[in-house]
């Protein structure tokens, strides 16, 4: 159920998965993306693992180097969703169609 996952996933890590999700969705490396929104690759890493703790300026950063706003990326309800459907192997591709 939607309501455990947000329990058990901190939102920290709920950001990390879509951070993840939403570039490798759009192809960039970590080396590209990293140097696209101007931090170091290190910290994207640990952006990505959920061991930084971004500022709001830093989520703006990062949202608009996927071309997405802040909300799309604190959405934490919508992200625990898709992160069960992620878990459980089902991509949303083959619920659609």
């Amino acid at each position: 159920m939607v309501m455990d996952a947000i329990e058990y996933i901190s939102h920290r890590d709920l950001f990390a998965f879509e951070l993840t999700r939403l570039r490798k969705m759009q192809g960039h490396s970590k080396t590209s993306f990293a140097e696209m929104v101007g931090i170091s690759r290190r910290y994207l890493i640990k952006l990505e693992s959920g061991e930084a703790n971004p500022t709001l300026e830093m989520i703006e950063r990062v949202a608009a180097g996927l071309g997405v706003g802040p909300q799309d990326l604190l959405d934490f309800e919508r992200i625990a969703r898709n992160k069960e459907l992620y878990d459980t192997g089902i991509t949303l591709r083959r619920i659609t169609g």
